[in-house]
């Protein structure tokens, strides 16, 4: 932002709100001086009007965004802008870099009463005994929103966050949890976020086969014995970057969903895994039996997991979801409780991240049942595919893979027209000057 504009907005309307959005290309740090927060966002955190920021979201693209200096950086802001209310800091890269303590500094600054805090980094930015400061000072009094990389990092939010509704965790390590449920155990408090509902626990990455009874980390049951007004709860585990465990994955069992049934009896919305076996992709009747046992009309989010192979993925199927919510209506009705909307179930069948990255919290199937006479049940496909590309976009070698697939040339068929925009680029390059008049940019491009 030009420092005159922002001269004048101040000058002017000193108690006007306003967003500034930067978009901030990868820095290249140079061995003699690394880059600073104040000169990414230079002029405005050095400005008069920096005291009343209220937003920072830091979403670096590189690695080398979050420079060794970072956290001086970033506590300095901190210090200098109290009424901050709201800070996100979510790398789009994995970070590993052991920033150092700045106890003296957040013993010695006035710091910021935030509403929101996200910490999705994998990096340790702030050091328990800085939370404990933070904390001291009333940081939490007014925080509404939490999310943690680590699971220990809550301890300092414990008791501390009354107004906490929505808490999301990602617990680096079975070892990372449990020091957060020993704190519990011990603390003895009845309920240590009194008005927490809504909950997202992603747990570690935990196998069947391979897995021992006592090092399941899939249901923070830590904390819902604690959170008895709970309502929304996902514990679903979405992001797998080389390929699917597949079947082969630690899910809920049915004496999970009893349990939390037991802790939880409030719960409108739930989100799980869950696993097919086989290669008919089977679904679990006992998991699927105490999910309609829910006393209120329930969302179901289903993440599906199933062998790679063609048929398991044939099996997850418009029909066979029917057959399952089919099957959660009888058992509904057969204890009498509600079938209609919100009951529903959303269902997304998991594969590589790198496939479902830019949708992998929308579901692929939407089934639910109309409140008429016959209880008819209706679904909506989620199409998630990108829109379609015109055959003059693409390359010489994509058109001629698009034409080998194409099923209407079984049938002497070019549908797509695919084969019409080789022959035409064919027929361009037998010009004399090389190209036709039409010739576009993209023809000059793609013939090299």
């Amino acid at each position: 932002m030009p420092l005159p504009l922002l001269d004048i907005v101040y000058n002017k309307f000193p108690k006007a709100k306003f967003n500034v959005q930067a978009n901030q290309a990868k820095l290249l740090a140079s061995p003699d001086k690394s880059p600073s927060l104040s000169q990414l966002t230079y002029p405005v955190l050095r400005h008069m009007a920096a005291g009343g920021l209220t937003y920072f979201d830091f979403q670096p693209l590189a690695a080398d965004q979050m420079y060794p200096e970072f956290k001086r950086d970033l506590v300095k802001m901190l210090s200098q802008n109290t009424a901050l209310l709201t800070l996100q800091i979510f790398p789009n890269v994995s970070v590993e870099v052991d920033y150092p303590e700045m106890i003296d500094s957040f013993r010695q600054s006035e710091l910021p009463k935030l509403q929101i805090l996200n910490l999705c980094i994998t990096a340790q930015i702030f050091t328990q005994r800085e939370l404990a400061v933070w904390s001291s000072k009333g940081g939490w009094q007014e925080l509404r929103g939490l999310s943690l990389y680590y699971a220990k990092n809550l301890i300092h939010f414990i008791d501390k966050a009354p107004l906490l509704t929505s808490l999301s965790i990602f617990p680096r390590s079975q070892e990372d949890y449990q020091e957060l449920e020993d704190h519990l155990d011990t603390a003895g408090l009845t309920l240590p976020l009194p008005s927490l509902y809504d909950l997202t626990f992603r747990g570690t990455i935990s196998y069947a086969t391979f897995t021992l009874p006592q090092e399941r980390c899939i249901v923070p049951w830590c904390l819902l014995k604690r959170i008895p007004k709970l309502i929304i709860l996902d514990i679903a585990r979405v992001r797998f970057e080389n390929g699917t465990p597949g079947p082969i994955l630690d899910v809920p069992s049915a004496l999970d969903i009893q349990e939390i049934r037991k802790f939880c009896p409030e719960i409108q919305r739930l989100s799980l895994d869950i696993v097919l076996q086989g290669h008919y992709a089977k679904w679990p009747l006992d998991v699927l039996n105490d999910l309609a046992q829910f006393h209120q009309p329930i969302q179901l989010k289903f993440y599906l997991h199933h062998e790679e192979c063609r048929r398991a993925a044939f099996m997850v199927s418009c029909i066979e979801l029917f057959a399952v919510m089919r099957h959660l209506r009888r058992e509904r009705k057969r204890r009498s409780l509600p079938i209609y909307w919100p009951f529903h179930m959303d269902c997304k069948t998991i594969r590589p991240f790198h496939e479902i990255q830019k949708h992998w919290n929308l579901p692929d199937w939407t089934i639910w049942i109309d409140g008429g006479i016959a209880d008819n049940m209706f679904f909506h496909f989620h199409n998630h595919k990108l829109p379609k590309v015109h055959p003059d976009r693409l390359s010489c070698e994509e058109l001629e893979i698009k034409k080998a697939k194409q099923l209407s040339r079984l049938f002497g068929f070019d549908r797509e027209h695919y084969g019409q925009e080789i022959k035409r680029r064919e027929q361009c390059a037998g010009e004399k000057a090389g190209f036709a008049t039409d010739a576009t940019l993209y023809d000059l491009w793609t013939r090299q």
